[in-house]
């Protein structure tokens, strides 16, 4: 299963602003900190704004800021929020029926991926992401710091 640019970019973005200090951040900081053209940048957080992940607010002082917090947020919803569907196989898309259906083998298991697949995304916050890039961080500088000295 490949991820879209769609979800790479809306999970960058979350990430950014769950870091952001003062709280909100300007589209502008936003796409120097992603990389994210405004056309698509501006696709991507109104589905964000329109799942309820992100609040934007315009005019001076204004700007974007995570609706809830990092620890309410899942990887799982972001990707859900962008994608018109995360279901690995045709025959699990909303409302799908597919010819082969009776006679499939694999309908079960394609079911149970899909679940764990869910399950696992769900299971990542954005708050734990960010405290474990952190400590990725520090540990790979630490060990940096610590080859100059040998």
């Amino acid at each position: 299963m490949k991820i879209t640019s769609k979800s790479r970019y809306a999970l960058k973005i979350v990430l950014a602003l769950a870091s952001a200090r003062p709280e909100q951040m300007r589209r502008a900081q936003l796409a120097d900190q992603t990389g994210l053209t405004s056309s698509y940048g501006d696709q991507i957080i109104g589905k964000l704004r329109n799942a309820g992940l992100v609040l934007a607010t315009r005019g001076r002082g204004g700007g974007l800021k995570l609706a809830r917090a990092a620890t309410e947020i899942d990887v799982w919803e972001i990707f859900a929020a962008v994608e018109d569907n995360w279901a690995p196989v045709v025959c699990l898309e909303n409302d799908s029926s597919c010819s082969q259906e009776p006679m499939c083998n694999a309908a079960f298991a394609w079911g149970r991926i899909h679940e764990k697949l869910k399950d696992s995304l769900g299971g990542l916050t954005l708050d734990g992401l960010q405290s474990q890039t952190v400590a990725k961080n520090l540990t790979q500088k630490t060990e940096k710091d610590l080859r100059s000295f040998a």
